[in-house]
């Protein structure tokens, strides 16, 4: 604002100027005024025009010309200094005028650029945020899938460290079977060996039981209870017989 009042100033300071000069001379005018009561009446002027040789001359026509200037000039300056004012006023208005259009143009050139700027900063939040969740979506989404996988593994393992139990006590069973088989055959070829070279076996007709020759429990059977057999084991076993708890361990 400080800059168009100077501005406005330095283009009225001339005009100003001029209205001085043209008061200094109404001033003037008014001072000389009584001097031209004196002047020769419009009779006398022409009486002494009428004197005057050659009165179409140049040097007439310049002499008229030079008093037509000197009686006017007041006018004509005020009329100048009138114009100029006018115009210059215009100019200021006009100036003022389009230094106004383009303090607005430019506010609002700025106020687009600081929505668009705001614009932009919103929409790169947005897209951070979004990033931000998708990345916790596939973080979420990876460590779910390690549970999972992480679970399978542990039941696979549980699973192999079952299968490997009963594989185990499938194995110790088959060994007690084969060593409890193992020892029946040894009985049983030591039983028909002993047959085989005239042994026999002592039997309770009562409890059905096979003993030893040598058997303690053999010994206390009845007379009434008690024979004697060269059968094989298999054959008596056929009978009905079982072996005895105490000789046969």
């Amino acid at each position: 604002m400080k800059d168009k009042l100077m501005k406005f100033y330095e283009n009225h300071k001339k005009l100003s100027i001029g209205m001085l000069v043209v008061f200094c001379l109404m001033v003037l005018g008014a001072i000389t005024g009584p001097a031209e009561k004196n002047a020769p009446s419009p009779t006398q002027n022409t009486a002494i025009e009428r004197s005057i040789p050659g009165d179409n001359s140049a040097a007439n026509k310049a002499d008229a010309a030079n008093v037509t200037k000197a009686t006017v000039p007041g006018v004509v300056i005020v009329d100048a200094t009138t114009a100029a004012n006018k115009e210059a006023g215009e100019k200021a208005a006009q100036a003022s005028k389009k230094a106004a259009e383009q303090a607005v143009a430019q506010a609002s050139r700025e106020a687009a650029e600081k929505e668009r700027a705001a614009q932009a900063s919103k929409e790169a939040a947005e897209q951070a945020a979004a990033a931000q969740a998708s990345r916790e979506a596939a973080e979420q989404a990876a460590a779910a899938q390690a549970s999972r996988e992480a679970a399978e593994q542990e039941k696979g393992a549980q699973a192999s460290r079952e299968a490997a139990e009963q594989v185990a006590k499938a194995s110790r069973a088959a060994a007690e079977q084969a060593a409890a088989a193992q020892k029946a055959n040894e009985k049983v070829r030591s039983q028909q060996k002993t047959n085989d070279t005239g042994g026999f076996w002592v039997l309770n007709t009562k409890s059905k039981k096979i003993h030893y020759p040598s058997c303690g429990t053999g010994a206390r059977i009845s007379s009434g209870n008690r024979a004697t057999s060269n059968k094989s084991l298999q054959e008596l076993i056929r009978q009905g017989y079982t072996t005895c708890g105490n000789c046969f361990k």
